[in-house]
């Protein structure tokens, strides 16, 4: 019966670990494939900015198809789409959910064309240029750029990747503290049985040893777990985030497994090696304080 009742509370014991450390772990984790991702989550951004060049209501499908061609030709932007006022007109019918050309009588709308640049030229002083190159055109009307969302999105992404860094790094010390101490409390219910092995006189490496090999395995299921949470979070995430998430670096995902493990490992075993030693020191009347 007493047996019986030691062996449900190890593994009690062994799955409650395991669980904290795989939510940490799973955490840490989210928060690392942010960080190693930031650059290419940034790229995406800027690449997605789009600026739009309103056409004069004059111009032809050939000429708006010329100034996209010559569009295209310039080194610093990444792509164009013409969008006809047939087309635009389309749209705004179904978002509207009525036909506002009956009602006006003509089609309001101009031809425009979207485009975006790559990624080194999403700043001030480089749209600008394009912005005045546009202007010059006799063909183009107007040219609609959101100003204010390149500031704010080029001050702001590398103060976000230094702040999501920190983060990491403060999540990395309250999950080897957390691990810690699920770690000692999962020890300390051993503490009578170490106190056993060592009067009936097991060596040092004896005692330590099965709790090291446990610590171990504690430390790489739970790494297992939480890395296959995160592959379930990404696969998932890829049914309703936007395309700026979609073109995440998948190795750094699974890199990101094998790196969970590791830790996992290595945490448990120090933390386990770290209170071990402190119960191996403790008199036996310390052990019912």
């Amino acid at each position: 019966m007493a047996r019986t009742y030691l062996k449900n509370r190890l593994r009690a014991n062994f799955v409650s670990v395991i669980i904290s450390q795989t939510l940490v772990l799973f955490v840490l984790g989210v928060f690392g494939l942010i960080v190693f991702n930031a650059r290419i989550i940034a790229k995406n951004l800027k690449e997605n900015l789009t600026v739009l060049v309103v056409l004069k209501p004059e111009v032809n499908p050939a000429d708006a198809r010329r100034l996209q061609k010559v569009l295209e030709t310039d080194e610093r932007i990444r792509r164009t789409e013409l969008i006809t006022r047939e087309e635009a007109a389309e749209m705004l019918k179904k978002d509207l959910n009525e036909d506002f050309i009956d009602f006006l009588g003509y089609n309001p709308l101009s031809d425009v064309i979207e485009l975006n640049v790559y990624e080194q030229f999403a700043d001030e002083q480089v749209i600008a240029s394009i912005e005045k190159l546009l202007k010059s055109e006799p063909s183009v009307d107007e040219v609609v750029i959101d100003k204010d969302l390149i500031y704010l999105m080029n001050s702001n992404l590398k103060k976000l990747t230094y702040v999501a860094l920190g983060m990491v790094v403060i999540l990395l010390l309250v999950s080897i503290a957390l691990i810690n101490s699920s770690i000692r409390l999962s020890i300390y219910s051993s503490r009578f049985i170490i106190r056993t092995m060592q009067l009936v006189g097991a060596t040092h490496w004896f005692i330590i040893r099965p709790f090291m090999l446990n610590a171990a395995l504690q430390g790489f299921v739970s790494g297992l777990f939480a890395s296959g949470l995160l592959l379930a979070l990404y696969k998932y995430s890829l049914r309703w985030t936007s395309e700026m998430f979609l073109q995440l670096d998948e190795t750094i995902l699974y890199i990101n497994i094998p790196l969970l493990s590791t830790l996992g490992v290595v945490v448990s075993t120090v933390c386990t090696l770290f209170a071990l030693n402190k119960y191996l020191r403790l008199d036996i009347e310390q052990l019912y304080a």
